[in-house]
C-alpha cells in the first residue's frame, strides 16, 4: 500500500487486525510487540492486500504452546473463511500432521499427500525421506483443524 490511504484502506487494515485478533494493538509500534503479536501483525499486514496465498517460513518459532495453538487457529480460520491458501515451511512435523490438510516433503523430489484421519505420518514421511525415517510424536495436544473457533 505505497500510496495515500483512503477510508477503504483503513477499513481493510481494521478488518485484518480483527481477523488476527490484535485490534487492541493497533496503536502500538511493531518493536513493542511480543514475538507472537509481531507475527500476527505481519500476517495482518499481508491480509490487507487480499492475497490468495500466504507463504510462512517457520511462523511459530519461539512461540509458547498456547500461542502456537492460537496462531494455528487463526490461520485455519483464514483458510476456511477467506479461502486463502496457506503454505507453511516447518520442521515441527507434529504441528503439520495435526493442523494441515496437505503435506509436501521436499528431499531432492517433492512428495505430496493429503492429511486425513487415517493418515499415518511414518508412511508419508518414508516416501519423502526413505525407509530409515521414523516419526515420533512429542508432547503436543493434537486437536485437528479449527473451524470458527475464537481466541
Amino acid at each position: 500500500m505505497g500510496r495515500f490511504r483512503n477510508k477503504e484502506d483503513w477499513t481493510a487494515v481494521d478488518e485484518a487486525l480483527q481477523l488476527m485478533g490484535i485490534s487492541d494493538l493497533a496503536d502500538k509500534r511493531i518493536g513493542m510487540l511480543s514475538g507472537g503479536q509481531r507475527q500476527r501483525a505481519l500476517v495482518a499486514k499481508s491480509l490487507v492486500s487480499q492475497p490468495e496465498l500466504l507463504v510462512l517460513d517457520e511462523p511459530v518459532t519461539g512461540f509458547d504452546p498456547v500461542t502456537q495453538e492460537k496462531f494455528f487457529m487463526q490461520l485455519a480460520n483464514l483458510n476456511q473463511k477467506k479461502g486463502i491458501t496457506i503454505l507453511i515451511v516447518s520442521h515441527d512435523l507434529t504441528a503439520v500432521f495435526c493442523r494441515m490438510s496437505r503435506v509436501l516433503c521436499v528431499n531432492r523430489e517433492v512428495h505430496s499427500s493429503a492429511i486425513t484421519d487415517g493418515t499415518v505420518p511414518d508412511d508419508v514421511l518414508k516416501q519423502g525421506y526413505g525407509e530409515h525415517f521414523h516419526f515420533a510424536f512429542h508432547q503436543h495436544q493434537c486437536k485437528g483443524v479449527f473451524i470458527d473457533e475464537q481466541l
